[in-house]
């Protein structure tokens, strides 16, 4: 029997709390990309004033939330599907269009649940690795597109935070249209980029056959645990995939919370990645002076760290900040990382403080 490679994942705050004897609100969680402004009041009153309809069934076809969603997008609501959270939006895209022994292309290191989803199908894959710049390899998957059934690609990807030029992601579409090859894109965090201008390609959906784009309003919103997402295609594609979506796949509270969210949403965001700059660049500075360490990356909400010099694996240092109530992602997990690769999310100021001053007495020892 094939062995499916099982992801593991940052958020393991009550496996933590457990292991620690106290409780989550002790814990400070770098090792999930949300956004650090939490989320919006309005949405949080809107879950309040919405707990009557936890007595009701999901509108099936979610009518509202897509109307909510096709008019803060420009789009068409049939060109829309909800998921709970953008992880069943890969799942459930690989369910329907990747067979046995199709052939996957998937970069590494990114987001590991493509390769599970693909693994679960039986399907090929081919890991592609990143540039040594960690921008991921165009031009080799455009080489290899020769009965290729699926990419998945991640922008800006997930471990390493690079927002890659619209050009190059268009032109690998276009080149993966001629070939029939489907494309995922997963736009999780271009809503909180911060170094260089963010983009969406959601209004090129019709002018390509290919395309599915993911987007994760957990992330957007930092709701992880109410679970929301979405994707977007061509009629053809959406058709397809709501034959396999499982029913009330989405919550009512959900729903009612981000048909009321959308319309602030714009002025959250820009309050948002005002922060994120700002705590980025303290967290660069400050990173920057313990011995050892070299911020490789990240134009989002998340750094990728490499320590090899610092004297510790990246478990040993996970272990070392757990001590402490501190959670950050060990990247060894990642496929196509090594021991020498963490991330952290960045968080408020009191909190970014907090973990600078804990690596400083870890790793520099004073």
């Amino acid at each position: 029997m094939d062995m499916i490679h099982k992801p593991i994942h940052g958020g393991m705050i009550w496996d933590a709390a457990e292991k620690l004897k106290t409780s989550v609100d002790s814990i400070i969680d770098f090792s999930t990309n949300n956004n650090p402004l939490g989320p919006p009041k309005k949405l949080i009153l809107a879950l309040i004033k919405n707990t009557k309809a936890l007595t009701y069934y999901p509108d099936p076809e979610y009518k509202k939330l897509k109307a909510a969603l096709a008019k803060y997008y420009n789009i068409n609501e049939e060109n829309i599907i909800v998921g709970n959270g953008a992880t069943e939006l890969i799942h459930l895209f690989a369910q329907t269009f990747i067979s046995k022994n199709d052939k996957v292309i998937i970069p590494i290191p990114t987001f590991e649940e493509y390769q599970y989803a693909t693994e679960k199908m039986k399907a090929k894959i081919i890991h592609i690795k990143l540039k040594p710049d960690m921008h991921i390899d165009i031009e080799t998957i455009i080489s290899k597109l020769n009965n290729i059934k699926a990419i998945f690609i991640c922008n800006p990807n997930n471990p390493t935070g690079i927002l890659e030029k619209r050009k190059d992601i268009l032109n690998l579409i276009k080149e993966a249209n001629q070939t029939n090859t489907l494309i995922l894109l997963d736009e999780s965090f271009t809503d909180l980029v911060v170094t260089k201008r963010p983009y969406t390609l959601i209004n090129s959906i019709n002018q390509f056959n290919n395309l599915f784009i993911i987007k994760s309003l957990t992330k957007i919103y930092s709701i992880p645990g109410l679970r929301i997402g979405f994707g977007i295609g061509p009629k053809h594609i959406i058709t397809e995939l709501n034959k396999n979506r499982i029913p009330w796949n989405v919550s009512t509270l959900a729903e009612k919370a981000i048909v009321e969210i959308l319309p602030i949403t714009k002025k959250y965001l820009k309050k948002s990645r005002k922060l994120i700059r700002q705590e980025r660049e303290y967290l660069i500075k400050e990173l920057s002076k313990i011995k050892g360490i070299k911020i490789v990356s990240g134009d989002a909400n998340f750094l990728l760290i490499n320590i090899e010099n610092t004297g510790y694996t990246s478990q040993e240092l996970t272990e070392q900040l757990m001590k402490h109530h501190i959670l950050i992602r060990d990247c060894s997990t990642f496929t196509g990382l090594t021991n020498s690769y963490i991330r952290i999310a960045i968080k408020m100021h009191d909190q970014n403080t907090i973990l600078i001053n804990l690596l400083k007495q870890i790793i520099n020892k004073t």
